[in-house]
């Protein structure tokens, strides 16, 4: 029985209909550091912020009505054009030609949605190069994502009586978007960019992505400590959609790792037959999976055709940087992989994140995944968070120590993760290594 998870991922993406998959690719240099820097790089992979310039987010930077009005009509998904619906509707005149006409879509679309007013009093002129003020843009936040304040709560701050935005301030606060250690809001200054994308991202209900397990640090010191081998890592949160790599450029050979890409073709075979698991397959698949047994999957390869059958079914789960280097005599499916499409692999029998799988089939991995012998427990179940249920499987031969699997918290929240190396002297000897590895993705991403 595979436990029941709480993945579900903010409505902001479903509306918006934007791939859930956020690499923190670092495509900013000028936010590093900063406390918004996670939240622009989320923002910028939903395609809701598209930065200033090149690798330019200009955290800092005051953010003009317009530049809001843009990021806040992305972020809630209103992606019909009310130009079209209504034409001949033109609230405000200053809008026109802004951004060669671009900006005037936005800008209306969040009038029909009652989000945003004009600045003048007839309400003909939205002002669109004007900086955006603290209190305008919690009032616009509060109004676009229907932000509520809860029963009883007061106003933390001084500064905020008899103004429009009140309400607004409080519901801020009661979403936890707001400082409240300080009791001054400054709801008349000019707001920033970076400022702005955390409380657009905490209004929308995004997960931004966790830091990143592979730092600069850990790498650097990983290549000195062992620098004849070589690693490989992939990471991804089932939570937020944020994932993680180490060296992702490697293809490293997986060893018995090989086997849950045996496992997966096995029965997503009996699925499309629409048919169970036969006895003797079941046989065959559960001292595969379990203790690692050789015999086992020998005669599942041989049974379903070899390399072409493996080709077919690489194809079918799209692992498009796994290929076979020896099919041949007595070596049989030696593959060599990526971090990353273990852990695509991953998304789709353990979570079914995407892919063909269907419910039975997830059951039975999971349920193959999760009795793995102790002494086969070492990689991803070695540091994971106590309380967790762990799915994995191990690849050790030779010079190479392997490990993949996923981890579902008692909170529900899961995470996939692969860790590949190779060039030891022998492979007991990088277990540690890799014991450490998935430990850093353990921290990042467990409770």
């Amino acid at each position: 029985m595979k436990p029941r998870l709480l993945v579900g991922l903010v409505m902001a993406i479903l509306v918006i209909g934007l791939p859930a998959m956020a690499t923190p690719s670092g495509v900013f240099t000028d936010d590093d550091g900063l406390q918004s820097e996670q939240h622009l790089e989320r923002l910028f992979e939903m395609g809701v912020v598209l930065g200033c310039g090149g690798t330019q987010s200009c955290p800092q930077q005051t953010l003009s009505r317009a530049e809001a009005a843009a990021m806040v009509f992305r972020m809630i998904g209103l992606t019909t054009n009310p130009l079209d619906a209504e034409p001949g509707v033109d609230t405000f005149t200053d809008d026109d030609t802004l951004w060669d006409g671009d900006a005037e879509p936005y800008i209306e679309g969040l009038v029909l949605a009652g989000v945003v007013n004009g600045c003048d009093p007839a309400n003909g002129l939205f002002c669109p190069l004007r900086q955006m003020t603290r209190g305008e843009a919690m009032a616009i936040l509060f109004r676009a994502f229907q932000l509520t304040v809860p029963a009883g709560l007061a106003n933390p701050f001084i500064d905020v009586g008899d103004v429009y935005y009140e309400e607004a301030v409080r519901a801020g606060v009661g979403a936890r978007l707001l400082d409240v250690s300080t009791p001054m809001f400054r709801g008349e200054l000019p707001i920033t960019r970076g400022e702005f994308a955390i409380w657009l991202t905490g209004a929308g209900g995004l997960e931004v992505c966790r830091d990143n397990p592979f730092t600069e640090g850990r790498r650097a010191a990983l290549g000195a400590e062992f620098p004849g081998q070589r690693f490989t890592a992939f990471a991804w949160d089932a939570e937020t959609g944020c994932s993680y790599s180490l060296n992702a450029d490697n293809r490293q050979p997986t060893a018995s790792v090989f086997k849950v890409m045996v496992m997966a073709g096995t029965l997503l075979e009996a699925q499309v037959a629409g048919r169970s698991v036969s006895a003797q397959e079941l046989a065959w698949l559960q001292p595969m999976i379990s203790v690692s047994a050789n015999e086992p999957v020998r005669s599942l390869w041989s049974h379903f055709g070899g390399a072409p059958w493996f080709n077919v079914q690489a194809d079918t789960f799209g692992l498009d940087e796994t290929t076979i280097v020896g099919d041949y005599e007595t070596i049989w499916g030696r593959t060599s992989t990526s971090a990353r499409d273990q852990v695509d692999l991953l998304r789709q029998i353990l979570f079914r994140d995407f892919g063909p799988f269907d419910e039975n089939s997830q059951d039975l991995a999971w349920e193959l995944m999760t009795n793995i012998e102790p002494a086969q427990q070492w990689g991803v179940g070695t540091y994971a968070p106590p309380g967790s249920i762990v799915g994995q499987k191990n690849g050790f031969a030779g010079v190479t120590a392997n490990s993949v699997g996923a981890v579902v918290l008692p909170s529900g929240r899961g995470y996939a993760l692969a860790v590949l190396s190779t060039g030891w002297s022998f492979w007991t000897s990088g277990v540690p290594a890799v014991d450490t590895i998935a430990g850093w993705v353990h921290d990042a991403l467990g409770p």
